[in-house]
Parts: C-alpha cells; sequence; structure tokens
C-alpha cells in the first residue's frame, strides 16, 4: 500500500468516526432534552417537548440549541423557585449556553477541529448537571 492511501485511509476512517460520534451526542442529546421537559410539570415548561426535534433541522440547530438549553435551565429553576429549593444554583444555564457556543464553533471548517471534543465535554456535563436535577422532580408531573 502507497504511504498516500494510507494516510487517506486514516483520514476516512476519523472523519467516520466524527461523523458516528455527533449522530450519537444527536440522539442523546434529542432524547434527553425531550423526556427532561416532559418530566417537568405543565405550568413550569419554558417550551414543549416536541419542539426540541427542530435540532433535527440542520443548521437551524445552531440557534435552537440556545433557545432548548436555556429553555430547560429556565424551566428547572422556574420549578425549584416555586419550591423554595434556592441550593440548585443556576441550573446548568451556562453550561447549556458554553456548549452552545461550541456546537455553533463545530460549523466553522477548522474551528471543528479544537470545539468538537470540548463542546462533547460541555455536552456531558450539563446532561449529568440536568440530569440530577430531573430526578428531584416528581414522578406525577
Amino acid at each position: 500500500m502507497h504511504p498516500l492511501e494510507s494516510k487517506l485511509a486514516w483520514g476516512y476512517a476519523m472523519l467516520g468516526f466524527m461523523i458516528l460520534t455527533a449522530a450519537v451526542a444527536a440522539i442523546v442529546k434529542l432524547v434527553f432534552l425531550y423526556r427532561s421537559f416532559n418530566r417537568l410539570p405543565v405550568e413550569f415548561r419554558k417550551m414543549r417537548p416536541g419542539l426540541t426535534f427542530l435540532l433535527l433541522i440542520p443548521g437551524f440547530s445552531g440557534f435552537w440549541n440556545f433557545l432548548a438549553f436555556g429553555r430547560l435551565s429556565r424551566s428547572f429553576q422556574g420549578y425549584f423557585d416555586s419550591i423554595g429549593d434556592r441550593t440548585v444554583g443556576d441550573c446548568g444555564h451556562e453550561l447549556g449556553m458554553a456548549y452552545s457556543v461550541l456546537e455553533v464553533c463545530n460549523f466553522v471548517p477548522f474551528v471543528c477541529f479544537a470545539s468538537v471534543f470540548p463542546s462533547l465535554f460541555l455536552l456531558v456535563r450539563y446532561i449529568v448537571r440536568a440530569n440530577d436535577l430531573r430526578q428531584r422532580l416528581p414522578l406525577a408531573a
């Protein structure tokens, strides 16, 4: 095998890995946001659960991330404020906004190589934080 063919094969393998990682992250993100909005009591939802699937629209998802993550955090904040729980902080709002900024950077050529792994890291941190909050919600919501 020619050395150039070997490098090209590695490049295709890396591209395939990045696409697969992005697809899995998108599915996990969609399911998590939908289930989180669905678990909140209706009066505290800042967005209907079904609207999270607008993240499937290419390009528009960069904008919609800001709304979905911001509204989920504010929905949690509204619920916990209503029961007098001040220990929850900003409910992951800053994590969600930082993730959304990096997710927009993932659309920029060459910048995406530097932002893809930090954005995945922040997505995981946000999901862990919001999942802790979601577990504190009543089941009958």
